[in-house]
């Protein structure tokens, strides 16, 4: 059923396609920012939160999304997609908090794929509109198919907008359960529901209600409002260090991302607090005014010498201004302050690379292998360690490497190529001979799915 349904929903729509796709516009391309300190804190945030849910919180994945607007969602299978401008907005921990109970919630209630089905479903209706629609248009009657495309689509739109609606209400009520139950307040997702509501009213005006795909906000903020007070938890706040590390989270994001003279400006030389301080010295090593931006960090580690992420920072500006080799014995510090750190491991190896002495090649590989252990999807990673294999002279392993890289890309062609290579160098079932064999199932296996 599930086969016939996706054949009836391609036929259908390729009768359409083509001017369906004259009005289509390019979209940008989805930003991923990668950060070791804010991964962690958000993880720490959602950890009790994810164990309420009835999930496995290390299943769970979260992902920054460098994106200026409120927004978070979730998609392929256990993901969370939080925007920089959520984060950034998340002035309380427990803001940011709600909003990853409430996409717990979908996970946790299966909505993602219900919502696929049902999108499918309606899709029939809504294709065999557009067909009937476009018919009628080619021979001469486009005030009846212009009718017909937009009463269908219509009809189903507002069909799955409901269905969308009542998943949203059972995701914040899945939510509030689940702070409760971990131990923490509804009071920040009261918080972004507020602006919400303050955006919807400033922005739109009266919303046809049933074409949202959430409950209206004011709704929303009424329900959270009755549940925090009869909350055992009521308005409590977050605990103090969560506090200070969300303020962290934000001076570092709104330093990476603002122009340097908005981050000076909102963190003036009179904030003395540790997140100004940090993200002045983000602002003026982006400037780059590397005089300031040296003394704001140096004074950090001054006063906080066993910060891992202080350390590491310093050792980006250093290497970033082509100073390679100084950033890293800050960058070995930084590693092992916090050795489950991928990332910074990453950039440790990356400095030992780029410094081109042998000497360095032995510990560069090292780390690496360590990082694509437990980032095995990690595409950079996998290709500094291919360099560094071929700088050793590890041929058949810096091709398996580069093979590996290739395939995270979707680079078919590039990842044949240098499977093949990889096996004709490497010894029959060694360690790398077998990785290869592996890839080259997993690239069968895509094919065959239709996946490249």
């Amino acid at each position: 059923m599930f086969t016939r349904t996706r054949i009836w929903l391609v036929l259908l729509l390729m009768l359409v396609c083509v001017p369906i796709l004259l009005h289509a516009q390019k979209e940008a391309p989805i930003s991923i920012i990668r950060d070791d300190e804010i991964e962690r804190s958000l993880r720490v945030f959602a950890t009790s939160i994810f164990k309420a849910s009835g999930l496995a919180a290390d299943n769970v994945e979260i992902v920054i999304i460098n994106d200026p607007t409120l927004n978070a969602f979730v998609s392929g299978g256990q993901r969370i997609y939080l925007h920089t401008g959520l984060i950034v907005e998340s002035d309380d921990p427990l803001l940011v908090t709600g909003v990853m109970a409430h996409e717990a919630g979908h996970i946790a209630g299966g909505h993602l794929i219900r919502k696929r089905d049902e999108a499918e479903a309606l899709g029939i209706e809504s294709a065999i509109s557009y067909v009937l629609g476009a018919a009628s248009i080619a021979v001469g009657a486009p005030a009846a198919g212009q009718a017909i495309i937009s009463g269908g689509t219509q009809v189903a739109q507002r069909g799955f907008l409901k269905y969308s609606r009542i998943y949203e209400e059972s995701a914040d009520q899945s939510g509030l359960q689940a702070l409760e139950k971990a131990g923490l307040s509804a009071r920040g997702l009261a918080k972004l529901l507020d602006k919400l509501n303050n955006e919807q009213a400033l922005l739109h005006g009266n919303i046809d209600p049933y074409a949202q795909t959430h409950p209206p906000s004011v709704e929303r903020l009424q329900h959270v409002k009755n549940f925090i007070q009869t909350s055992k938890v009521g308005d409590a706040p977050a605990p103090q260090a969560w506090q200070d590390q969300q303020r962290r989270n934000v001076a570092k994001l709104k330093g990476f991302i603002d122009p340097p003279e908005r981050t000076l400006k909102n963190y003036p030389e009179s904030d003395t607090s540790v997140a100004a301080r940090y993200a002045r010295a983000i602002a003026y090593y982006r400037q780059p005014d590397m005089k300031r931006a040296l003394s704001e960090i140096d004074l950090l580690i001054k006063d906080y010498p066993n910060d891992p992420y202080f350390l590491e920072l310093k050792g980006q500006m250093l290497f970033e201004h082509s100073k390679v080799e100084e950033s890293i014995p800050y960058y070995r510090r930084a590693v092992q302050l916090q050795p489950d750190s991928a990332l910074i491991r990453l950039g440790l190896g990356i400095a030992e690379i780029a410094t081109e002495k042998k000497t360095y090649l032995e510990e560069a590989v090292m780390h690496l292998e360590r990082v694509v252990l437990k980032e095995p999807k990690n595409a950079m990673a996998w290709r500094q360690l291919g360099i560094a294999y071929g700088r050793r002279n590890e041929l058949g392993m810096s091709y398996m490497a580069l093979a590996e890289e290739a395939t995270l890309l979707g680079k078919k062609e590039d990842a044949k190529r240098f499977s093949k290579k990889a096996e004709e160098l490497l010894p029959e079932n060694s360690p790398g001979a077998i990785k290869i064999r592996d890839l080259k199932a997993a690239l069968d296996k895509k094919k065959d799915d239709g996946l490249f």
